[in-house]
């Protein structure tokens, strides 16, 4: 959002008076963003990426997804109009879909936004993007902290699993639409229409950088909601309010790219995704009631606060697809993090 202070000082000022600008400079909160990098093609082993496939040393595989044992409570969540697809999916152990690598050297690079971060290797992040939309939890997602020498990294191949799940989607797709217009095969050849379809279970390859960002937190996330100035402002001015409201939406809406990033104050889609975290692990369920979430909405609150966002991914930007909706969020208990284990990192998917 903004490079430093000074530079947000200097651009608020053209939108909002001083005394609330510095109300929104001290507002900003460091976070990691991403910006392509400038040699085009596949990037260098090790590199920070979105999309393709990771960089992997012979002794660590894909990750997995395990069948899991909760099938059909999933299935019921995903409804009737999505359980035949989801219960094929479901029935086998499949690779996991490759989201991003870091590479934290460059990140280390960046002092001290990036201090809760290992300083060495790399962090691998991978999603089930069939169930996830589904099921939040440590089940949707694997990450991977690979400390290996570069010069053991290898770029894997895609697994046949997911080079078989895309084939059948894109014969479904061109059905589709061979249906919708009976005269498809005379109009456009088939393999064109092909080319045209984005891949659904990868992401482009596309080499990124990294760089630090000041961002204004979106309302409903506690760098908010515990900032009284801003809260305040809120309640006492309906038009900084609206100014900010706009803010927010037009950097972050506008622009599927300044979505991605790494730690900082996520940029929900809904409510602040921690408190989906705190209900998944700590009450083992994947929504509560109305009655019970108001009951246990003050420690839902204050044990939210010991969760950290470590990777957002934006579906739209990641798949390079206007078409495609929702946001990954990778997210880590403090204690976790400050040990790097990221074993029990928990993937919550969020869509308006």
């Amino acid at each position: 959002m903004y490079k430093n202070s000074k530079k947000a000082r200097k651009a608020l000022r053209k939108e909002f008076e001083d005394e609330a600008v510095e109300i929104l400079v001290e507002a900003l909160v460091p976070a990691i963003a991403f910006k392509p990098a400038k040699k085009a093609g596949d990037g260098a082993l090790g590199q920070t990426r979105f999309g393709g496939t990771p960089d992997l040393p012979a002794n660590i595989s894909w990750p997995i997804r395990a069948v899991p044992d909760n099938t059909d409570e999933i299935l019921a969540i995903g409804g009737s109009n999505h359980e035949e697809h989801l219960r094929d999916h479901l029935i086998s152990a499949l690779p996991y879909e490759f989201a991003a690598q870091i590479d934290l050297k460059e990140a280390a690079h960046l002092g001290e936004v990036a201090k809760d971060l290992p300083n060495d290797g790399r962090l691998l992040f991978f999603f089930d993007g069939t169930t996830a939309p589904w099921w939040d939890g440590t089940q949707s997602c694997a990450v991977i902290h690979d400390q290996s020498d570069l010069a053991s990294l290898q770029r894997a191949p895609m697994p046949l699993a997911l080079v078989e799940l895309n084939d059948k989607y894109v014969a479904e797709m061109i059905n589709a639409h061979k249906n919708l217009n009976k005269d498809f095969e005379d109009s456009a050849p088939l393999p064109t229409i092909k080319e045209l379809i984005p891949a659904n279970y990868w992401g482009p390859t596309r080499p990124m950088k990294l760089k630090t960002t000041y961002r204004l937190p979106e309302r409903s996330t506690h760098e908010a909601l515990a900032n009284e100035q801003l809260q305040k402002a809120f309640a006492q001015d309906e038009e900084f309010a609206d100014a900010y409201f706009e803010l927010i939406s037009d950097y972050f809406w506008d622009d599927d790219h300044n979505r991605q990033q790494l730690l900082g104050p996520p940029v929900p889609e809904q409510d602040d995704p921690r408190y989906d975290a705190v209900i998944v692990s700590e009450f083992g369920c994947q929504h509560l009631s109305f009655e019970e979430h108001q009951e246990k909405w003050p420690l839902i609150s204050e044990k939210s606060k010991a969760w950290h966002l470590l990777f957002q991914l934006d579906m739209s930007d990641f798949r390079q697809d206007d078409m495609v909706e929702g946001t990954y969020y990778f997210l880590i208990h403090k204690e976790q993090l400050k040990a790097s284990d990221f074993s029990k990192t928990v993937l919550v998917y969020q869509q308006t």
